[in-house]
């Protein structure tokens, strides 16, 4: 840091209080938007990632409705074939057990959905603070670049140019 800030007049604490505004800005605006972009690809690959188990789950709930759809009319067509021209035979057992994995794949399924909604919900909400982060950020830096060029402006034509004068009149002076 500067040991000595020139704050030998207003005009120039306006000026650079501008340029630290501006500046202070700028890195608050880039360090919160690489925090919220990293939540927001954060929140796309869990989105992704929800998606194919979903997929996953949605295809193993039709394959499990299939076996005990084609295991229930096979039992029933059984009482009327001979048993060992059946190519599978499930127990009864078996049967409640597929159904409970397809019921408990359905859940899963359905979990996974709300969990989805709810990420999406997020990635929103993210996105959204990610402009109204970009909006305030622009209008503290144009704030700060305004303040600064009229602190700056006011510093040269109120006190640099009234002495920038004064210091030609003197040299002419002393070279009458």
């Amino acid at each position: 840091m500067i040991p000595n800030l020139p704050t030998d007049n207003l005009y120039k604490f306006i000026a650079l209080s501008g340029l630290i505004v501006m500046l202070f800005s700028i890195y608050i605006l880039e360090t919160k938007t690489s925090d919220l972009e990293d939540k927001v690809y954060a929140t796309e690959i869990e989105q992704a990632q929800l998606t194919i188990e979903i997929k996953a789950l949605q295809k193993k709930t039709v394959e499990l409705n299939e076996i005990v759809n084609n295991t229930i009319n096979e039992h029933n067509e059984c009482s009327s074939q001979a048993i060992d021209q059946m190519v599978v035979r499930y127990s009864d057992a078996e049967i409640k057990k597929m159904i409970n994995d397809t019921e408990d794949a359905t859940l899963q399924i359905n979990l996974k959905v709300a969990e989805k909604k709810i990420t999406l919900k997020r990635q929103t909400q993210l996105i959204n603070q990610l402009r109204d982060l970009l909006f305030l950020g622009r209008i503290y830096i144009w704030f700060g670049f305004l303040v600064s060029i009229f602190g700056f402006t006011l510093w040269y034509y109120r006190v640099q140019r009234p002495l920038d004068t004064k210091l030609r009149m003197g040299a002419k002076q002393e070279t009458d």
